[in-house]
């Protein structure tokens, strides 16, 4: 139960993960890295993030993501603190900062599960603060999977559904590895 309310407490509490997180709620080990690469589709326009990552400690790790779409460039940083860890649920704290045509700041909370012994169910609130002319705050529900293919190589799937009528939708999957 107590479980639970943790998973509904991250919901509730979030405000964002870094939209497009490709990103479970488990933090990479110390000296650990990760890159990969995820097609996406938002607002029917097809673009692709690179994504990288490295464990800093136990308890935090740091993102990098380059978005590259039809009209501008994405990129971003973020660092991830873990608020809880054992073998039921992964429970995290995700900061950082994007430039897209404007500089925003991404606030957030991720949770993952086990779901077999190889993948990882993840869910949790993400949004934007945009310093744009309109001040746009965006928030998405990310919903996603880990697959591990292998231990070094695991297969990514995320829908980011929107939680105000202007934020865009998104859907995107792709690879991860791990060094």
């Amino acid at each position: 139960m107590k479980y639970f309310f943790a998973v509904l407490f991250s919901l509730l509490l979030s405000g964002s993960l870094f939209s497009q997180c490709f990103n479970t709620g488990e933090i990479l080990k110390p000296n650990h890295f990760s890159t990969g690469i995820s097609p996406l589709i938002m607002n029917n326009t097809v673009g692709v993030y690179l994504h990288g990552g490295y464990g800093i400690s136990k308890q935090i790790d740091l993102a990098l993501k380059y978005g590259i779409f039809e009209h501008y460039n994405y990129i971003g940083a973020d660092m991830e603190w873990s608020l809880r860890r054992n073998n039921r649920m992964n429970l995290s704290l995700v900061t950082g900062a994007h430039s897209a045509s404007y500089l925003g700041l991404d606030l957030g909370m991720l949770v993952s599960f086990p779901v077999k012994r190889n993948a990882i169910f993840f869910t949790g609130l993400d949004s934007d603060f945009n310093f744009n002319l309109n001040n746009d705050r965006f928030f998405w529900l990310p919903i996603g999977i880990e697959v591990n293919w292998r231990k070094e190589v695991s297969i990514l799937l995320e829908a980011d559904l929107p939680m105000v009528d202007f934020a865009p939708g998104m859907l995107g999957g792709g690879l991860a590895l791990y060094f």
